[in-house]
């Protein structure tokens, strides 16, 4: 028995030594202090334990109120059928001529995203802050968020340290008003700047029915990062990032850039970024070069895996709201980022699609004549699709449709609208039907 007991002890031991040889090791090769390491490791064992509790029982759950993101008749992404272009390559009937094709590929991210669902809270930011005058006359989506950027900037200085509140809500803060005209220094409850305001210009663009989420770049290894909010944009199909503290965005070609485009500029001789900058603020310096801005875009981290903040609050901890609701992008090309946290190396895993539809068909189903789709679709706060069938504008809440072909050109578009009333990226086909072939 005795022999038994030592055996375990020497087996806890040496397991024990491995593991802080294991800490050790880990230090030298990131830099990092080794009682930092041992922080860090213990922090992400915490976390990893609280997530297996939650995902035994979510004491927040029943109050979770979550964004719909497609019509209710869904059928959890096994959508029937094969594509609406594979089926108009392999379609045998001699009827149909192919005249234009253009069906959105959906990305989706094995990550899970928390959307904030549409609520009064929203509409009372819109409302409340006259956001529909700000952007009264705006020529397009990107002026919008230009002119909503730089409105969120003039509303605080970057001194004037906010107070930090759970769940965060913009109007709150902006009806406080808080300033600093004696310039002290910011306290342990407050936000930094460039944390405050992307969340600040990030709610704000809920509010009038964008999609956004919070990145963190880092130009060191372990340093502190500077917060962007990047938007979906219906208008180019894809995220481009502003960065509502230092008041700027990015383009190249003129197409607005977002966060992974500038890190992979890094890596050309000639990126050909240009910087658009407007300053708000006395005594706030002017970026000086497009080359500096593409150097800090070395390492990107989603910050926040939700947007859900002015509804779902979470407690400390809760893997909806702890490290682990983050995402680090890892380069090869760069010195490894030593973290316990979510990473990738696919870009998609961090780029995925929103406000699209994309058609499939159900070939099994298939008469002459009459197509039977399945529209898939990830719209956070869904409300309908638009389809406009030869002409005919129908107001759509399935996820199926039958289209019934006339003799002659036959053209359909399909796109998904949110709960305010912003329309999606759309896809349309258009065929010329023989019925007498």
């Amino acid at each position: 028995m005795l022999t038994i007991i030592k055996r375990c002890v020497f087996a806890f031991l040496s397991i024990i030594l491995i593991f802080f040889l294991f800490l050790f090791y880990s230090s030298i090769r990131s830099g990092l202090p080794f009682n930092e390491v041992v922080i860090l490791t213990a922090r992400h064992w915490v976390l990893s334990g609280i997530s297996v509790f939650v995902h035994v029982y979510d004491p927040c759950g029943s109050v979770t109120v979550e964004s719909i993101t497609g019509p209710t008749d869904k059928l959890s992404g096994n959508h029937v059928g094969i594509t609406l272009e594979e089926f108009l390559l392999q379609n045998k009937d001699k009827k149909i001529t192919v005249k234009n094709v253009h069906n959105e590929k959906i990305i989706e991210s094995p990550f899970s995203f928390y959307y904030q669902p549409d609520t009064s809270e929203l509409r009372d930011i819109r409302n409340k802050m006259g956001l529909d005058d700000i952007v009264k006359g705006a020529q397009s989506e990107i002026d919008i968020m230009i002119r909503l950027r730089n409105w969120a900037r003039t509303q605080f200085n970057r001194k004037d340290f906010q107070k930090k509140i759970d769940p965060f809500n913009s109007l709150t803060i902006w009806l406080k008003h808080q300033r600093n005209p004696k310039k002290r220094n910011k306290s342990q409850d407050e936000y930094y700047p460039c944390h405050f305001f992307p969340l600040f210009y990030s709610q704000i663009l809920l509010s009038m029915g964008f999609n956004v989420r919070i990145v963190g770049i880092y130009d060191r290894l372990y340093g502190t990062p500077h917060g962007f909010t990047e938007v979906w944009s219906n208008q180019y199909g894809k995220w481009v990032s502003m960065d509502p503290d230092l008041n700027l965005y990015y383009t190249k070609n003129d197409i607005p850039l977002n966060m992974m485009e500038v890190h992979l500029l890094r890596y050309m001789s000639k990126p050909g970024l240009v910087v658009h900058q407007i300053i708000v603020e006395p005594g706030v310096q002017p970026v000086e070069s497009a080359k500096g801005m593409i150097n800090y875009h070395k390492y990107i981290r989603l910050a926040d895996l939700r947007n859900d903040w002015l509804t779902n609050t979470y407690f400390k901890g809760h893997p909806k709201r702890s490290d682990l609701s983050t995402l680090f992008f890892e380069d090869k090309r760069e010195e490894r980022f030593w973290s316990l946290y979510p990473r990738t190396e696919n870009p998609a895993d961090m780029y995925w699609t929103l406000n699209q539809a994309e058609i499939y068909v159900d070939e099994k189903k298939y008469e002459s004549g009459k197509i039977n789709f399945t529209i898939k679709s990830v719209t956070p706060n869904f409300s309908h699709f638009v389809i406009v069938d030869n002409k005919k504008s129908i107001k759509w809440n399935s996820s199926f449709y039958t289209w019934l072909l006339n003799d002659g050109i036959n053209r359909l578009t399909v796109k998904p609208v949110n709960t305010f009333g912003v329309e999606g990226v759309e896809s349309w086909v258009e065929l010329q039907y023989k019925k007498d072939l």
